[in-house]
């Protein structure tokens, strides 16, 4: 899926940001961390992949439309609000890594962390620093013994240990944030329940200013009096009157 294969690339960008205990700490310490990303995506239960699966899993849409036509449609009409498309799906970072296989050095590129990201969760776990208890599983097998002795990731985590010893560590970077990719035809930003919404931007480009004077129809009281009304016989202008001047009528909200 798109989204899950997006969401391990931000989790190796915030790995080779921050350390792999730092970003868990940073995760788990505040309140709203579920607004961070998409927290489902494990294989159904009547999947193919989800055959050898024994973690937590999300019911099919089509058995769930199968057997209860009504929460179906109830999980549908809710599907864009925050909280409810990924209702009962992981809780803490490290079950989502190690449940969708997103630490198994053997898999595609594309379906696990980065090469760099996997020698930062290396790198810390050989470390000396104190770590939660449920950041780290057994050492001695499964993925983490994988881990440990795949030469690939030891040889990535060899450079980056002496890269952060010498202080010349290169923190990955991203392209800046235009605005305007978020205004395609048909977009709909996810907002919350009180109506803002799950990311903000804030523009200081005059364009952009100018065109959002555009697209909320905001402007002068002659333009808004001209759009607001109906094409009428020529008359004396009447007073303009407070609902007038309020911005009602028919005018959408964005």
């Amino acid at each position: 899926m798109d989204a899950v294969d997006a969401r391990l690339v931000f989790i190796s960008l915030c790995i080779e940001t921050w350390g792999y205990y730092n970003f868990l700490q940073r995760l788990e310490d505040i309140l709203d961390e579920r607004l961070l990303m998409w927290w489902g995506g494990q294989p159904g239960k009547n999947q193919p992949q989800g055959t050898d699966y024994i973690g937590p899993v999300i019911e099919s849409l089509a058995v769930l439309r199968r057997r209860d036509a009504a929460a179906y449609s109830a999980k549908m009409k809710h599907a864009l609000e925050p909280f409810h498309l990924d209702r009962g799906g992981f809780t803490r970072m490290i079950d989502m890594l190690l449940w969708t296989g997103a630490m198994d050095v053997d898999a595609r590129p594309e379906k696990r962390l980065s090469d760099r990201a996997l020698a930062r969760i290396l790198h810390d776990i050989n470390s000396k620093r104190d770590a939660r208890a449920h950041w780290v599983g057994d050492r001695t097998k499964g993925t983490w013994l994988a881990l440990r002795n795949c030469d690939r990731i030891q040889k990535e985590e060899a450079k980056i240990s002496k890269e952060l010893c010498d202080d010349k560590y290169k923190f990955p970077e991203v392209p800046p944030f235009d605005p305007k990719d978020a205004k395609p035809p048909g977009y709909t930003p996810i907002s919350t329940p009180q109506g803002s919404y799950t990311a903000l931007w804030k523009s200081n480009s005059g364009d952009d200013d100018e065109d959002d004077e555009e697209d909320d129809g905001s402007g002068s009281e002659e333009d808004d009096s001209e759009e607001e009304k109906s094409p009428l016989p020529k008359k004396a202008k009447p007073s303009r009157s407070s609902s007038d001047s309020s911005g009602g009528g028919d005018t959408a909200t964005l």
